[in-house]
């Protein structure tokens, strides 16, 4: 789960300091930010890209109909020049969530958030392959990790 928030990070924060991407936002050409989004996200391999604007309005989204006003927390710390990340509920999905500055960490234009579903095969791929057994507490969005049972052992 680390490796793959790590890479959501990284490749979100990436992309929302692309000088091309800050300049279509400010230009504000729908077609063309939503042209943008689509490639990044098929290049990246996201299941959801969206630009919003400082005030809040959705600028443009790939992928998911994502509800933006759902993660203002995420946006106002984007906002204030940090990428983060976050399980959220969205839904009634788990969603690991990245949210970053467009433009200038000291100044943004807007916040990009990326985004992956924690689907129950994702969760079971991870778990098998770690060895680990994975439960998700939806109240706090922790997950947990025990040691695996030894099947001979059951």
């Amino acid at each position: 789960m680390y490796l793959e928030a790590e890479k959501l990070v990284s490749a979100s924060q990436l992309l929302a300091m692309l000088p091309t991407l800050a300049v279509v936002v400010e230009n504000g050409n729908a077609r063309t930010l939503r042209a943008s989004l689509a490639s990044y996200r098929e290049d990246v391999g996201f299941e959801f890209l969206e630009a919003v604007s400082e005030d809040y309005e959705i600028l443009s989204t790939d992928g998911l109909d994502l509800i933006s006003q759902e993660f203002n927390e995420i946006i106002d710390t984007s906002m204030e020049g940090a990428t983060i990340y976050r399980i959220v509920e969205f839904d009634q999905k788990l969603v690991l969530v990245s949210s970053s500055p467009i433009g200038s960490r000291d100044d943004p234009i807007g916040v990009l958030i990326a985004g992956m579903n924690l689907s129950h095969e994702y969760l079971d791929g991870l778990s098998h392959a770690t060895g680990v057994h994975l439960t998700v507490m939806k109240k706090y969005y922790r997950i947990f990790i025990e040691p695996a049972r030894d099947r001979a052992s059951s």
